[in-house]
């Protein structure tokens, strides 16, 4: 009797070794591929970061993305937000500069989502510091990991304010003092 467990032992173990010296992995995981540079000004719109990311799948649906901030992230300043193709859901979570899209979906859904990333700065005083944007997909294992730069560029915003109502001045009647007259004024951050 133990002769024929140590024979099917042996036998498992040795189909998973051909299959592992094949160069074919046991457990397949999807893939990514892509990562490029967004330049980003401050005040344009939210802007794709990089619309030429690919997912490969093993066979099995994608549940899960996640896309994440992780260098250089501002609370309150940086956003990411995207499509929802084929009825994923998506949610920011703000205080980790994470963008999660979860629901059972072929590669090519999650793709295109992916690829339909933007990034916003609501700052008028951003920083300048790069932001690296990193994607992950889950089919119950976790893909590669492939990361985006996005660096921002502040603008040195000029100063404002709102006029009053015009005034009469007689001549020569010397320096006047109108007070409140400008409103709103902003020095430009």
């Amino acid at each position: 009797m133990k002769i024929k467990k140590l024979t099917v032992l042996t036998i498992l173990m040795t189909a998973f070794a051909i299959v592992c010296l094949s160069g074919q992995a046991a457990f397949a995981v999807p893939s990514l591929s892509g990562g490029g540079t967004l330049n980003y000004q401050e005040n344009d719109p939210a802007t794709v970061i990089d619309n030429t990311i690919t997912v490969t799948g093993d066979g099995d649906p994608i549940t899960s993305a996640a896309i994440q901030i992780t260098i250089n992230y501002v609370n309150g300043e940086d956003l990411l937000t995207c499509g929802t193709p084929g009825g994923l859901i998506v949610s920011w979570a703000s205080g980790s500069g994470k963008l999660n899209l979860s629901g059972s979906a072929l590669p090519s859904v999650y793709q295109t989502a992916l690829q339909s990333v933007r990034y916003e700065n609501t700052s008028d005083n951003p920083s300048t510091l790069p932001r690296t944007v990193a994607y992950v997909v889950n089919d119950g294992a976790d893909s590669n990991t492939i990361q985006s730069t996005v660096n921002v560029t502040s603008v040195n915003d000029e100063p404002s304010f709102t006029k009053g109502a015009n005034e009469t001045i007689l001549e020569d009647a010397g320096a006047q003092t109108v007070a409140a007259w400008a409103t709103a004024i902003s020095a430009g951050p």
